[in-house]
C-alpha cells in the first residue's frame, strides 16, 4: 500500500502524515511553529493521539497485514 503525503496545518500547529509504513500506517510527524516562523518537528505520534490537537478530521489507514 503506498500512502500520499497529506498535511494539515491549525495555528501554529502541523500534522504531516508520515509515508512510510514503519511503525504502522497511522503515524504522523506533530510540527511546531516557533516564532522565526520556521517549523520544527517536535513528535512522531500515533493518529488517535494527534488527533486531540487537531479540530479537522485525519485520515485513518487500515493495515491490511494487522489482525484483530
Amino acid at each position: 500500500m503506498k500512502i500520499k503525503q497529506f498535511e494539515v496545518t491549525e495555528g501554529r500547529l502541523k500534522a504531516v502524515k508520515d509515508t512510510s509504513t514503519f511503525g504502522g500506517t497511522n503515524m504522523w510527524h506533530l510540527y511546531i511553529q516557533k516564532v522565526t516562523g520556521n517549523w520544527e518537528q517536535v513528535q512522531w505520534i500515533g493518529v488517535y493521539s494527534i488527533q486531540q490537537l487537531f479540530h479537522t478530521q485525519l485520515p485513518t489507514y487500515l493495515d491490511s497485514k494487522q489482525s484483530f
